[in-house]
């Protein structure tokens, strides 16, 4: 019974993916190996623009049961990737369930980021980290343990790998069975955060946004949070200005029936375009 629940919960995941068949090696993505800590590990590369000039690098993580083509074909990140020049790489997990280790891998995203940094022109100060769902779990982990390397975060459909989520229900409660939740290393500096979460999700639950927020407003030193109301539809977005470094939170909450998808709509909240523009505002000094 425990196989069908999680089967079950994979196939919700999935929602996200439809229709994103994995694409064909096209110009300016490249496939990678490398071998970390005796296994094999796998990522994609996607570098459209090709100059010799240090440019930002997005990591950008796939969720529970994904891989790193079929995050390539949801996210949009390739449209900002071509837009705006960045570098994307898109890692992937291992194992049956492709659901990432949280602190176990750490070491592989280290090795990923020295080995791309090696080979193509990176800005090491405007290095950022977001993934959906599972991999947006990963990208808050990531702000802590490598809070040396990642300029800022955003999840979509994510948070904090907190122990207590453990029984907040849906996809979080049964991936508690598998890895162990555990929040991230304290960030050394305060790190910027983007959270763009659906208040109908119900894989991963919105009940563990606040919990997210407040951490991340711990760690960061932030103030009192501002409602911003000015949006014309939508549940009000949450800011956090008041934060040591300039180390701004931001949360931005959408209404969708399915809940727990990557937001990309024409006219609306398009998630890769307002992730970029978070992320472009900050360098790591």
């Amino acid at each position: 019974m425990r196989k069908i629940v999680i089967l079950s919960l994979m196939l919700a995941l999935s929602i996200a993916y439809a229709g994103c068949a994995s694409p064909a090696v096209a110009e300016g993505l490249t496939e990678h190996t490398l071998r970390v800590d005796g296994e094999e590990r796998f990522y994609l590369v996607y570098d459209p623009d090709g100059r010799a000039a240090e440019r930002p690098l997005v990591l950008d993580m796939h969720g529970w049961g994904g891989t790193a083509y079929e995050q390539l074909g949801a996210s949009g990140f390739t449209a900002i990737a071509e837009e705006e020049g960045i570098i994307v790489v898109y890692p992937q997990a291992t194992g049956e369930e492709l659901l990432w280790g949280l602190a176990d891998d750490v070491s592989y995203i280290e090795a990923v980021l020295d080995a791309v940094s090696a080979d193509y022109p990176v800005d090491e100060s405007r290095i950022y980290a977001t993934g959906f769902s599972a991999g947006g779990f990963m990208a808050h982990y990531l702000g802590g343990a490598l809070s040396d390397r990642i300029a800022a975060v955003a999840s979509v459909g994510g948070l904090i790998p907190d122990p207590d989520f453990a029984a907040l229900g849906g996809a979080v409660t049964d991936a508690a069975d598998l890895i162990e939740l555990a929040l991230p290393p304290e960030p050394i500096r305060p790190v910027p955060v983007m959270m763009i979460h659906g208040t109908n999700d119900e894989v991963v639950p919105y009940a563990g946004v606040e919990p997210t927020l407040a951490v991340w407003a711990d760690w960061n030193g932030c103030g009192e949070p501002v409602m911003d109301f000015a949006e014309e539809a939508g549940p009000p977005v949450t800011r956090y200005e008041d934060c040591a470094d300039d180390a701004r939170m931001i949360l931005i909450p959408f209404d969708d029936q399915d809940g727990h998808i990557i937001p990309r709509e024409a006219g609306g909240l398009d998630a890769p375009e307002v992730i970029w523009a978070f992320f472009s505002t900050f360098v790591l000094t």
